[in-house]
């Protein structure tokens, strides 16, 4: 029996609310993201447009799950700001598109 590939960031819609969830996915859809490069094995790195220009660092786990994630951003009402956001839906995008 064929093994199904993992989804990548499958609990992405569980982890934020909806309204922030739309935020990011604005973000993606204006191209604010600048840049996405792969920094090391499930890690990656982008640069995203905002009120300035800020770094987002994404770290996926073997099952292509969220490991770790920071942003340069100020940002304090959560743990997971717009710019982390449109950056894992731009993974998800690439990755399923492999």
């Amino acid at each position: 029996m064929k093994e199904e590939p993992h989804k990548p960031l499958p609990d992405l819609e569980k982890l934020v609310s909806r309204d922030m969830l739309n935020r990011g996915a604005d973000l993606l859809e204006r191209g604010s993201i600048i840049s996405l490069d792969l920094s090391g094995q499930n890690a990656y790195l982008s640069k995203v447009r905002g009120t300035e220009e800020y770094t987002v660092d994404i770290v996926l786990d073997d099952n292509f799950r969220l490991f770790t994630h920071l942003c340069s951003c100020p940002y304090k009402g959560g743990p997971i700001c717009k710019h982390k956001i449109a950056t894992m839906l731009l993974i998800r995008s690439e990755l399923e598109s492999t």
